[in-house]
């Protein structure tokens, strides 16, 4: 991709600097710019070196900037203060290293870890109105309970259904009204609510409770009202969801699926039903 004419040494140290925003990679020769090839493709990269003959190279990408004891070490950093180069990078590009990463929403770093917006709590049924604790940082907008030693099914409560609603995960059932699910009672920062159903709290029944609340950039719950029409509503994420689960509420419907994985452009219409067991 370099000019035809270019020289290159024993001993010329070659940089590249990748540009995806621009669509542009600029390739340097001992710290000088030699050649910038645009119209770079769109998607994943991976570096592939070929050599001739019996050549040795010494491949920086921030970790030595002595090329194994070959220069003198120089010490130069990226923007960021990351990496050790031979010559200062150019301006706006950074050492290919997992430091120059942005921190993630949620993550061993962030101030916001993965048990603050999902947590898994057991408790023992009492058969009588009763809370449990559910460990969030916030009040829950999801949660899925499911007795651990019968066969009495998932129960769901969603905040856009509110307390007297429930819908079971494992049939295709529109959602039901019932006080004695959870309790008529929303759930609050610390706490949700049980009803004596032995659905969710029979007396010393073991039971499994999945809760979530959203993230602003990572999670959503709600609802949407359908217009049957070709050009249906837009839904606001404030992201692009990877992952969807939908479920008509009024009527006996599956639940559908959707994600990027097996549809990865619009329109993401490879979708994955949830029928109801035999």
């Amino acid at each position: 991709m370099m000019a035809a004419n270019t020289i290159r040494t024993q001993g010329d140290i070659i940089g590249l600097a990748l540009n995806m925003d621009d669509n542009e990679i600029k390739f340097y020769k001992n710290g000088s710019l030699l050649y910038t090839a645009t119209s770079v493709a769109a998607g994943s990269w991976s570096v592939a070196l070929t050599l001739l003959y019996t050549k040795t190279l010494y491949a920086n990408f921030g970790q030595d900037s002595s090329f194994a004891g070959n220069e003198t070490a120089q010490g130069n950093t990226d923007g960021n203060g990351k990496g050790d180069f031979y010559y200062a990078p150019p301006s706006g590009f950074l050492a290919l290293c997992s430091a120059n990463l942005p921190e993630v929403t949620i993550g061993p770093n962030s101030a916001s870890q993965s048990d603050d917006h999902f947590n898994t709590v057991t408790y023992t049924g009492t058969g009588a109105s009763a809370t449990v604790g559910h460990g969030l940082s916030k009040v829950p907008e999801w949660i899925i309970v499911s007795n651990r030693g019968q066969n009495g099914g998932h129960n769901q409560f969603h905040s856009a259904l509110g307390p007297t609603k429930t819908a079971p995960l494992q049939s295709y059932e529109p959602v039901s009204t019932s006080s004695n699910i959870w309790n008529d009672t929303a759930p609050t920062a610390s706490v949700f609510s049980l009803g004596n159903n032995a659905a969710i709290n029979g007396n010393n029944n073991t039971y499994v409770a999945y809760c979530f609340h959203g993230v602003d950039g990572y999670s959503k719950f709600g609802d949407y009202m359908g217009t049957g029409g070709n050009d249906g509503p837009f839904v606001h994420c404030g992201f692009r969801p990877a992952f969807i689960i939908l479920k008509n509420t009024a009527a006996y419907q599956h639940y559908v699926i959707y994600d990027t994985k097996r549809s990865t452009s619009n329109l993401v219409d490879n979708a994955a039903v949830r029928k109801k067991k035999k």
